[in-house]
């Protein structure tokens, strides 16, 4: 799996997914200007909770950016040991099942490519505190799961 093609698309699908998310904003936007205020209706709570939902909507909106900038300050020096910024291909060798995990700034990105599912944590979920620092080759065991999992480390770019 190619770093590069990982980040690029990362990249093009969290734009696509601001233009969408932008839109949502403007959408509520209108929709709590054309809402009662307080002054027509006191039973009316449609006005303050779209300004919460936006509010929310905003911030969703900060933390996407925040993650484009951060995935194209990305560099295309290969990484030694698991740290931000790693594509790191894991074996469980308990279920002999391989997953990709890219450690980013923000979790909840998942892409699929060429049959491949690429997941992105951040550095403090579980799985990437564990494993944090290690080096290809290295083996964990951990007790994320039930029973505990071994898992090793085939590569990191």
């Amino acid at each position: 799996m190619d770093k590069n093609n990982v980040v690029e698309l990362a990249i093009k699908t969290l734009e696509k997914e601001l233009v969408l998310l932008s839109r949502t904003i403007q959408q509520e936007d209108k929709k709590r200007q054309q809402a009662p205020s307080a002054m027509q209706s006191w039973s009316d709570n449609t006005r303050f909770e779209k300004e919460v939902l936006i509010s929310q909507l905003e911030e969703n909106k900060g933390h996407m950016k925040k993650h484009i900038s951060f995935l194209k300050s990305l560099g295309v020096t290969k990484k030694s040991k698991i740290e931000q910024g790693a594509l790191v291909k894991i074996e469980n060798l308990t279920t002999n099942k391989v997953n990709f995990y890219f450690v980013s700034f923000f979790a909840g990105l998942e892409l699929k490519i060429q049959n491949t599912e690429v997941i992105f944590l951040s550095k403090d979920s579980p799985i990437i505190k564990v494993l944090l620092s290690r080096k290809q080759g290295d083996k964990v065991t951990t007790n994320l799961g039930s029973p505990a999992q071994e898992l090793k480390i085939l590569s990191i770019e």
